[in-house]
């Protein structure tokens, strides 16, 4: 199921996002966008099942957008979101075809059964057609977009315009997702080089592409195939991972989706295949992989050191050391992930404000979903980046209202001075002050106090025979169990634990 969200505050936008990516797979995000103008075009490029929109937006709100998107003769569904608990938005939703209307903030089971109500009304409305009425083309389409449940009647429909002939499925996927103009040169470039074969075309969200070929002379298809990957991946210089699948029978479609999805994950590994299958895979032999310890605490310290030049070498030191042996995708991607958890970790006990910021990119997400090594090391330096750049700002900020906000936290930290007290302080307002402080940071101001006060808690706890209350109360924290659980927060570990290190 395909689908779009319009959003205008970042926020909520990157909130639904990640819920969505922890449901299910076969839900995919195709695109976002940030007021209703945009999203109407993105709904008509992508075409997508269903579209989350908020209803309050600039330029065009939601439900404006519902109304030209229906104009348009679109036939998606629509969840509409809102923090205003006003009948009237939710009667007009409800006219203009909304599935659902839910107020902010949204919890992950809610969103859930949602979008399984949404499912199941888009299946129940592609049980009403009749297959018969589709091309090949779109049957292909139809079979991809429905779940195995709901697919008996396309199935019956192809395997009987078939008559029995075999189909060599091939999957391209993205490590980084398709363009629209890159998914049209890639239909382009296999027409070329697949012509005088039937073949038709179906896009399996941002980073799948699919080909269904109806041919039995495999050896002819996959040369041509391979002159077309070379010049596709030639012209956009992005990792593209390829996998096929001949179905004898249309009934193993389903099947084979899984499978291919699965083997796409070799391309983590350095395994040479142009076109990876389940035939070539059982030939291959796997290295046990140890993991790089010495390399993770080397980078670790050089991140303690803010020594991005070393980090650089060391993270590069990494892949390498992925690319040495062939290894089995999935202690590939478990080292991937355990590097990942250890740089963060290391962010979050220099400054929870900068890894709280940084939570928002879902970077362990991103690690998941890799199918090529190539991009780690330029997404972690670029995470790394922002850290350096608020230890700089800290010690070197040129904002000479910055520059005295931050003398006064250090001297009279205890004392939590709210953003607003602050700001009259400055005579300046509370949203300006918080907007310059990020800017200037890259860290909320509240973060930041929170993170004086812990550092200060730290160098007791360290450094002085003080009970955990008495820390507690030197640090400005009166409550000492709300004191611990700020300074797990922040720190990963209970004062306790850390006295203990």
């Amino acid at each position: 199921m395909k689908i779009i969200i319009v959003e205008d505050e970042r926020k909520s936008l990157m909130g639904l996002t990640a819920l969505i990516g922890q449901l299910e797979e076969r839900w995919d995000i195709v695109g976002t966008a940030g007021n209703g103008e945009e999203g109407v075009r993105l709904i008509a490029r992508e075409q997508p099942d269903v579209v989350i929109t908020d209803v309050m937006m600039e330029q065009m709100d939601g439900l404006e957008m519902m109304e030209a998107v229906l104009n348009q003769g679109n036939e998606c569904k629509f969840i509409v979101l809102s923090g205003f608990a006003d009948f009237k938005f939710a009667q007009k939703a409800i006219q203009l075809g909304s599935v659902d209307y839910l107020l902010k903030p949204v919890t992950k089971k809610t969103l859930r059964e949602v979008l399984e109500r949404v499912e199941q009304k888009i299946r129940e409305e592609k049980h009403q057609i009749r297959p018969s009425t589709f091309s090949e083309q779109e049957l292909w389409e139809r079979l991809y977009s429905v779940p195995e449940d709901a697919a008996e009647s396309y199935l019956k429909e192809l395997e009987s315009r078939m008559a029995g002939r075999g189909v060599y499925l091939l999957m391209l996927k993205g490590d980084a997702g398709f363009t629209v103009s890159e998914e049209t040169k890639w239909k382009e470039i296999m027409k070329y080089y697949l012509s005088g074969m039937t073949f038709h075309f179906f896009s399996g969200g941002r980073h799948k592409l699919f080909f269904a070929v109806e041919s039995e002379e495999l050896t002819r298809l996959e040369g041509q195939i391979r002159e077309g990957l070379k010049r596709g991946k030639s012209l956009f210089h992005k990792p593209v991972v390829a996998v096929s699948y001949f179905l004898p029978v249309l009934k193993e479609f389903y099947r084979a989706l899984k499978v291919m999805e699965d083997n796409s994950n070799w391309g983590l590994s350095v395994i040479q295949m142009d076109i990876i299958n389940e035939e070539k895979l059982k030939a291959v032999e796997c290295n046990k992989f140890i993991y790089p310890m010495e390399t993770e605490r080397n980078m670790i310290r050089h991140i303690g050191e803010l020594d991005m030049a070393a980090v650089r070498e060391d993270l590069r030191e990494f892949e390498a050391y992925l690319k040495k042996q062939v290894y089995h995708y999935a202690d590939i991607r478990e080292a991937m992930l355990c590097m990942t958890v250890a740089i963060l970790y290391e962010i979050r006990k220099t400054s929870y404000g900068i890894y709280e910021e940084i939570s928002h990119l879902n970077v362990l997400e991103w690690v998941k979903t890799r199918i090529s090594t190539d991009a780690y090391a330029t997404m972690m330096l670029n995470i790394l980046g922002e850290f350096k750049r608020y230890k700089d700002n800290v010690h070197h900020c040129n904002n000479p209202v910055i520059n005295e906000i931050l003398n006064i936290i250090e001297k009279e930290y205890k004392e939590n001075i709210l953003v607003e007290e602050m700001a009259r302080r400055f005579n300046i307002t509370p949203e300006y002050l918080s907007t310059l402080f990020v800017r200037e940071l890259g860290i909320k101001y509240t973060a930041y106090c929170t993170q004086v006060k812990i550092e200060h808690a730290k160098k007791l706890l360290r450094n002085s025979n003080m009970k955990i209350y008495e820390v507690a109360e030197q640090s400005g924290y009166m409550d000492v169990k709300y004191f611990c659980k700020v300074f797990k927060k922040y720190t990963g570990k209970s004062p306790k634990e850390y006295i203990q290190m």
